[in-house]
């Protein structure tokens, strides 16, 4: 396997393949519909957790084993045996290794073994959404069943075309050609305006493949999915790439928990898709709107954090991640994957009629959003960056008043960088499947960037209050995306 800092071999995929074990291949069960709650707070973040802990003094790691490893699944059974621990998942994609139970005294013992390179306690992440407003559910709905194609305002508003403006013998716009992972809590793959698959199931830690449709027992990442792209097909919405491919990476387990262990197996099953035999399902982009706390290393993770080392190595197989900034209106240095220098850092802005400029009223339908953000300001939850490493990566989407797909065939509104953070995703993959952005991921998100920033200094009525152009005193929220630009 290659080191995060390598160039990829040049042998085939079928030879590379061929060291890797494999994902789990099962016809995966049917998840229950457990409902995870969500912070109703006015503009509050969710709050990130410390390091899981498991009963009798245990905790739960990452065992990050040395590059030299072929078989992890052989390893991890040996050491387990050997140190009487207990494994769940293993990684050989992205990174080698494995979750394990382990006491402070296994730890230690493991830990010098010739072929394991660090440990890391594992910590909890949360999803970074859910926001509503006092007296307003978060998910009402828009319209429950729009006969007719609706563009939502914050589509218009970074260049999408609402229907009757667009040529009446315009070709619906498809992307199905570009794949996008949805990391997060499943998507409706029944929903007449998606266009789903089954990526993997990783809420357990270990990836559960299936040629199931998939299901969203939450919601989130259905509504994340549709920001991304809703089919332009001529009823309910349309997303920033329609009818790209979305499939569905599951890591929220039915108690509403979000481990480590089941990101690092997301990131490692999207890699994945660039090793194996089929060059038809290789992820060109990953949405990830769930935080956690941390740093970002400038060794792509070092010693210290596996899920950092595991996002280098799929941005170095192909891949640029879109990442929420987070909902706590702080510094996003301390949340990750955000912070991450190899992942675009999503930050929200507020708008609420489609135009640049208008300063309308704060009126999300019958609601009165003010509290949540101005028009054309920023979305008074979102974290910002102050760093200069931060600054380099974070930019800017609508997250405030966002219609999309629901469950059961549904539209609903939501709030949060969860939901700019989509708007990011789909924007590259319009990019791509362009062909405006090409490469490697590092080159794309940096092309991404450029074609951003240009956009705005040459059309600054573009903006917002609290961009780069009219920044607020030590927070930068980044330039917002616009669709023309790519």
């Amino acid at each position: 396997m290659n080191t995060p800092n390598s160039e990829p071999d040049a042998t085939s995929r079928r030879t590379r393949t061929a060291s890797r074990a494999p994902l789990v291949h099962a016809r995966a069960r049917r998840w229950s519909a457990v409902l995870c709650s969500v912070a109703l707070a006015t503009g509050a973040g969710l709050a990130t957790a410390g390091p899981a802990s498991a009963a009798g003094g245990a905790d739960e790691y990452i065992v990050v084993l040395k590059d030299s490893v072929r078989d992890v699944d052989r390893v991890a059974t040996t050491q387990g045996d050997a140190y009487g621990l207990e494994h769940a998942g293993t990684y050989s994609h992205a990174i080698n290794g494995y979750a394990a139970t382990l006491t402070a005294a296994d730890a230690a013992r493991l830990g010098a073994d010739p072929s394991v390179e660090f440990l890391q306690r594992q910590r909890d992440f949360e999803l970074v959404g859910g926001l509503g407003i006092a007296g307003a559910p978060v998910d009402a709905a828009e319209d429950p069943a729009p006969a007719a194609q609706l563009t939502p305002l914050s589509l218009l508003r970074i260049g999408g075309l609402a229907p009757e403006t667009a040529a009446v013998d315009a070709v619906p716009q498809d992307f199905s050609a570009v794949n996008v992972a949805v990391i997060d809590t499943g998507i409706d793959g029944t929903h007449p305006d998606l266009n789903a698959r089954w990526g993997a199931d990783c809420s357990s830690g270990t990836a559960v493949v299936s040629d199931e449709v998939p299901v969203d027992p939450n919601g989130h990442g259905t509504q994340v999915a549709g920001v991304i792209a809703a089919l332009d097909n001529g009823f309910g919405v349309v997303g920033a790439a329609p009818g790209a491919t979305l499939w569905s990476v599951r890591v929220m387990n039915d108690a509403g928990g979000i481990t480590e262990a089941s990101l690092i197996c997301a990131a490692d099953w999207v890699a994945s898709t660039h090793t194996d035999d089929d060059e038809t399902n290789d992820i060109a982009v990953a949405n990830i709107s769930i935080t956690g706390p941390g740093s970002d290393p400038e060794t792509c993770g070092g010693d210290t954090d596996a899920l950092h080392r595991a996002i280098c190595q799929s941005v170095e197989e192909g891949v640029v991640w879109a990442a929420a900034a987070g909902n706590a209106r702080r510094d996003l240095a301390a949340s990750v994957p955000a912070t991450y220098s190899e992942v675009l850092a999503a930050t929200a802005m507020a708008d609420y009629d489609g135009v640049p400029g208008r300063q309308s009223a704060s009126q999300c339908g019958n609601a009165d959003y003010t509290s949540l953000g101005r028009d054309d300001g920023v979305a008074t939850f979102s974290n910002y960056a102050t760093q200069a490493g931060d600054r380099d990566h974070t930019v800017a989407a609508p997250g405030v008043c966002v219609s999309s797909t629901y469950p059961g065939g549904q539209y609903a509104v939501a709030n949060g960088t969860s939901f700019a953070s989509p708007y990011v995703a789909g924007s590259i993959a319009l990019c791509i499947g362009r062909g405006t952005c090409g490469g490697s991921g590092a080159e794309m998100a940096a092309q991404f960037l450029e074609l951003t920033a240009d956009y705005n200094q040459e059309d600054q009525a573009h903006g917002f209050s609290g961009d780069p152009i009219r920044p607020p005193a030590s927070s930068h929220y980044g330039y917002l995306v616009h669709l023309a630009a790519y």
